[in-house]
């Protein structure tokens, strides 16, 4: 029963082997969130934009990551949805997407829409926004973890496969040890992201954008699109960081 279904990559790839829609996951993510009755993980939900993209996507191909879905912080673009940062006065509509998220569309994943952060990313408590703060999904009474706190709550639900999200100073690491979410942090060298995330200060050259799951067989199945390929690599290289819980057969 999908209502019973992990939402992890090999789950989800098994599922959609025996016959089960995108669709049909797509309208279950949603179901989850709404069951949360959380109205903070989420800044921009995709409900429509999402159910579309998954009937557009056909049978099953060799892409791997057809059909599966993530969410987005908001302070990285995604073509045709807002980007705020947590400020409602900065929001522009992206016209493109960021490398990372153009990357995973080109994989076959489905974007679920924007969560929520710590204004601008500048914090580690997931509390500083003016939207509804997200409730930490392990324990409600404690703050969920900043600044990409809507990212690691999404996952810790259940209703993301991955999330997306940046970190300088410990803002996926700190969100992800706050909902009970596996860790690693494979920085490389210091660079610039260049597409898509939008950041108050320009010299942020030591942030990062990082991916987080519950579950995966090895990192470079969500991060890579093939051996020796990074996911996240722009032509300068950038870092990973990737936050799975219970992870039996990491990577290097």
């Amino acid at each position: 029963m999908i209502r019973e279904l992990p939402f992890t990559l090999a789950g989800l790839r098994q599922a959609y082997a025996e016959g089960l829609s995108v669709e049909a996951v797509i309208e279950e993510a949603f179901r989850r969130l709404d069951a949360t009755g959380d109205p903070g993980v989420f800044i921009h939900q995709a409900r429509e934009t999402s159910l579309a993209e998954a009937r557009s996507l056909g049978n099953p191909d060799s892409r791997p990551l057809w059909g599966i879905p993530y969410v987005a912080k908001d302070n990285i673009d995604v073509a045709g949805m807002p980007t705020t940062a947590a400020c409602p006065d900065f929001e522009y509509f992206a016209d493109s997407d960021a490398f990372v998220v153009g990357r995973l569309r080109q994989a076959g994943a489905i974007c679920l829409g924007k969560t929520n952060l710590d204004q601008f990313a500048t914090g580690l408590v997931g509390v500083r926004t003016p939207y509804p703060v997200p409730l930490n999904a392990v324990d409600p009474e404690i703050v969920p973890g900043g600044s990409s706190s809507g990212s690691a709550v999404a996952v810790a639900h259940g209703f993301a496969c991955f999330s997306l999200g940046t970190d300088t100073a410990g803002s996926g690491r700190v969100p992800a040890a706050s909902t009970a979410l596996w860790a690693q942090t494979e920085p490389g060298r210091s660079v610039r992201l260049r597409s898509g995330p939008c950041m108050p200060d320009p010299r942020y050259g030591l942030d990062f954008c990082h991916d987080r799951c519950r579950r995966m067989g090895r990192i470079r199945d969500c991060c890579r699109l093939r051996p020796g390929r990074c996911l996240f690599q722009a032509a300068a290289g950038q870092a990973i960081v990737c936050q799975s819980r219970n992870c039996k057969d990491r990577g290097p």
